[in-house]
């Protein structure tokens, strides 16, 4: 006791893993073009990715 450190490649995967989870993009929301309620960014379509018939 105590248990050994972990090891660069675990230290490494762990950082990089939780950095990627926690980034803003992850987080950010903006207003839904249709209803403009607040949406992840991460669940909207861009209009223009759309084959639509405005």
């Amino acid at each position: 006791f105590p248990p050994a450190p972990p090891s660069q490649k675990i230290q490494h995967s762990t950082i990089t893993n939780f950095c990627t989870d926690t980034s803003p993009k992850i987080f950010m929301e903006t207003g839904c073009t249709v209803c403009g309620k607040l949406t992840l960014c991460s669940d909207l379509q861009k209009l223009k990715d759309l084959d639509l018939d405005l």
